[in-house]
């Protein structure tokens, strides 16, 4: 409990990656929409190659989120993630 009287709960957590390898699914439809944490998301799955394990992916991004001085480096890195997603021939929607 914090000063104010806020509680707080620690709870285990697994990155999306090491979740989708511990399945045994041979098909994977994965959509993310996750208010700026998709950024980091694909990354780790282009680095650890288990995004060539998802069938069909939808993302949203959320570039708007950010301050003005930061959209500019989100709006890039969102384009190098697409360039990424097509150069792996990843099939992916970008959801809106």
């Amino acid at each position: 409990m914090d000063p104010d009287g806020d509680t707080y709960l620690n709870v285990n957590s697994l990155r999306l990656s090491d979740f989708i390898k511990s399945q045994n699914h041979k098909l994977i439809v994965l959509k993310l929409d996750v208010e700026g944490a998709e950024y980091a998301i694909l990354d780790d799955l282009l680095k650890t190659n288990v995004i060539d394990m998802v069938e069909k992916l939808y993302v949203e991004f959320h570039s708007e989120l950010y301050t003005k001085s930061k959209r500019s480096f989100f709006i890039t890195k969102e384009n190098e993630l697409i360039s990424s997603l097509q150069n792996r021939k990843v099939n992916f929607t970008i959801w809106h």
